[in-house]
């Protein structure tokens, strides 16, 4: 219900700034409502796909595989094994399909491990976030400086990663353990962030991420919009995105909390 209401908002911004510039067209409508409802990111002809949220979308197609085969953990192996063939394959024939049902070749390994983690009390949240309260924090900088530098030096090795387009670089074993580290890390960062004075922060982003994913493209619209005018290339900077990407954040903090209490059925409850 969220990704449809939600994919309904992004049809419509895009609908207004269509309308803006005078480049409306009758096949618009749609072929946007056609192309979010089989989860394809870039849209399909003049209409616009579900953008960011083909997040949510492959997330919805995961947890249906892995419910379906709860606990048969022979097909999840077979399963796990066939979508790392299948990425291969996308990858040796060069086939980039920007679809939500692509995205899950390389995205249900992914979730198979955390799955499977969390079937043990071993790996129980809480007790891990009153560790982060009681131990010192010059452990967590030393551990998290040595995943960071693990993780630069594989992603110089395998180069660009796009999920989205399910391209795994140039090992997808390489990708595999760069996700995982990667996954670790910012685990570690925001339990430790939650365990201080910004659990309030953490906790508004994890309950309306779906906000984030689909309203971010009207930040990122602006931004393109003002970098043609005026800063150009730079807005493809490195230190210029991470700025940007802070800001978005904490931009959302406000609208999330706007939504979570006005519009609730946004972000997946219900009255």
């Amino acid at each position: 219900v969220p990704y449809a209401l939600l994919c309904a908002t992004v049809i419509a911004f895009f609908a207004a700034v269509k309308l803006y510039f005078g480049g409306m067209e009758v096949t618009y409508l749609p072929l946007s409502v056609l192309a979010c409802m089989i989860g394809d990111q870039n849209g399909i002809g003049c209409g616009v796909g579900c953008q960011a949220l083909w997040f949510v979308y492959t997330l919805f197609l995961c947890k249906i595989v892995a419910n379906f085969i709860r606990n048969k953990w022979v097909w999840q192996c077979v399963i796990f094994v066939g979508c790392m063939i299948a990425a291969c394959c996308l990858k040796l024939f060069n086939l980039q399909l920007f679809s939500s049902y692509v995205n899950v070749v390389l995205a249900y390994p992914f979730f198979l491990i955390g799955y499977s983690l969390s079937k043990y009390k071993s790996f129980d949240i809480a007790r891990v976030s009153d560790y982060f309260q009681t131990r010192q924090t010059i452990w967590i900088y030393i551990l998290l400086a040595m995943l960071m530098a693990i993780l630069f030096v594989i992603g110089v090795f395998n180069g660009m990663v796009r999920m989205y387009n399910a391209d795994y670089g140039k090992s997808i074993v390489l990708c595999l353990l760069g996700g995982c580290i990667g996954t670790v890390s910012i685990a570690i960062v925001s339990l430790w962030l939650g365990s201080r004075d910004y659990k309030n922060i953490i906790s508004i982003h994890s309950k309306g991420s779906m906000i984030t994913l689909a309203w971010q493209v009207v930040f990122l619209f602006a931004i393109d919009m003002l970098a043609h005018k005026s800063i150009g290339n730079l807005v493809h900077d490195d230190l210029i995105s991470l700025l940007l990407a802070v800001f978005i954040y904490l931009a959302f903090v406000p609208i999330i909390k706007f939504v979570s209490r006005h519009m609730p059925v946004l972000v997946g409850y219900r009255r």
